[in-house]
């Protein structure tokens, strides 16, 4: 009986040691989804930015020229 509970709680302990590593890659890869998310949205904005500003300077010449 000795050896099968020894086995068990080997075996145990492997599956848990998995489940670890596991979750570990699973929270690297929602880091990894965050920062490119993060990396989009700041072009995004910067590219909205740009825009904004480009029609504002637009906007400006027209005047000047009245």
């Amino acid at each position: 009986l000795e050896p099968e509970i020894q086995k068990l709680i080997s075996k145990h302990k492997q599956e848990l040691k998995k489940l670890r590593v596991l979750h570990e890659a699973e929270l690297l890869q929602a880091d990894e989804r965050a920062a490119q998310r993060y990396v989009r949205q700041t072009e995004e904005l910067r590219q909205q930015l740009e825009k904004e500003r480009d029609e504002q300077c637009q906007r400006e010449r027209e005047l000047a020229k009245q």
